[in-house]
């Protein structure tokens, strides 16, 4: 039987390669492990397709880090995005 990684494991390995981020299971998905993965590297962002973990911080944390990041957005999301950095772009 594997043993699964915990949350906590999870958070420490997005904190050292935010490419973690594509292999931690869906329900064990935070903000605050999103938001880890793009402090570590903005291109995590690719990895989020959900509105949920979108969240205002990881947009502006993204955009700091490139304001060209919006390429690594999910096409369905961008319009958040968007509406997020408006008022740092």
């Amino acid at each position: 039987m594997t043993e699964e990684k915990t949350y906590k494991e999870w958070l420490e390995a997005v904190k050292i390669d935010h490419n973690a981020l594509s292999e931690v299971p869906e329900r064990l998905w935070t903000n605050e492990l999103c938001l880890e993965a793009v402090k570590k590297n903005y291109s995590a962002l690719a990895y989020i397709s959900s509105e949920r973990y979108l969240t205002k911080e990881v947009c502006i944390e993204v955009y700091k880090q490139s304001p060209s990041s919006i390429r690594y957005v999910h096409k369905d999301l961008r319009h958040i995005y968007d509406k997020y950095i408006q008022g740092i772009a």
